[in-house]
């Protein structure tokens, strides 16, 4: 018994020592420069996909041509996505002319994303719809998005010019500046 005990625990610490020198010379995924290298697809041209919103009206990505367009994944129970809601809705507000954000949420319900909207300060505005991804076919099957909340922002021919996971910052001047670039051009 005592043998065999031995034997186990030598093993299970073999495979461990294996499994964690074999992967050295990967870097790790949660590093910053691997996450910006992974999330750019230089320009790549979005699929145009169809969508209903969370109100019921149909619409489609090539219907928004000529217009910047912001893809941002979120969910209600995603901490870091409830902490930049408010920001995002004003960002949406101030630039009603400039972009329109398509707000997919992989929430479990329509009804979780309608009370999670409730308790905003402030409803979407028009240039904002809100959809419901409950299959999760436009966030995980067409635009590759595991880790929310994620960012994927369009020029005005709908490519694909920045992918960002993480929070970002609605208000920074940055985000500003690139928004005023993409709606001149």
């Amino acid at each position: 018994m005592r043998l065999n005990l031995v034997l186990l625990l030598v093993s299970v610490l073999g495979a461990g020592l294996l499994t964690f020198f074999l992967d050295q010379d990967r870097p790790l995924l949660s590093s910053s420069t691997e996450q910006q290298q992974i999330a750019r697809p230089e320009f790549q041209v979005a699929p145009d996909i169809t969508f209903k919103t969370l109100d019921g009206k149909t619409a489609s990505l090539a219907s928004f041509q000529g217009t910047p367009v912001i893809l941002h994944f979120w969910a209600s129970w995603c901490a870091p996505c409830v902490a930049e809601f408010p920001a995002l809705l004003r960002m949406a507000e101030k630039n009603k002319k400039k972009v329109i954000i398509l707000a997919i949420s992989t929430d479990r319900s329509p009804e979780k994303i309608q009370n999670f909207l409730k308790k905003q300060a402030t409803r979407p505005p028009s240039n904002m719809m809100v959809i419901w991804d409950e299959h999760k076919i436009l966030t995980e099957d067409i635009f590759q998005t595991f880790k929310l909340p994620e960012t994927i922002i369009l020029d005005r021919a709908g490519k694909m010019i920045r992918k960002e996971a993480g929070q970002t910052d609605w208000l920074s001047p940055d985000l500003e500046t690139l928004l005023d670039s993409l709606s001149a051009r």
